[in-house]
């Protein structure tokens, strides 16, 4: 995590993309890495960056079940009614071996 803020703070680029078009934000969400997730939103990385599948972060973080990551991109004011390829919403798509993520989700709609 401290390198990716050093790497920020020196100018890296926030919004590069590997070939499944994912940036450091969509990979550390994939990923579940909550800390560089924090440190790249606090540094303005694109919190509605779209991969191959046209998953923001959100998204991906919903599908993988990490839920401590779906929560920091909410705080960082990541849009939970983004739609994935088929037009589901973060909160259809999270993933089923943790209620969690969509526990939290359904608190946001209240």
């Amino acid at each position: 995590m401290d390198v990716v803020k050093v790497l920020c703070e020196h100018g890296a680029d926030k919004e590069a993309r590997n070939n499944d078009n994912d940036t450091p934000l969509l990979y550390a969400a994939i990923e579940g890495n909550v800390d560089v997730v924090k440190v790249l939103c606090e540094h303005g990385a694109d919190k509605e960056a779209r991969n191959y599948n046209n998953y923001t972060p959100l998204l991906c973080a919903a599908v993988e079940g990490h839920v401590d990551v779906v929560k920091v991109l909410c705080e960082h004011g990541a849009d939970k009614e983004a739609k994935d390829i088929n037009g589901d919403p973060a909160l259809s798509v999270t993933a089923i071996e943790d209620p969690r993520v969509e526990q939290y989700l359904q608190s946001l709609f209240k």
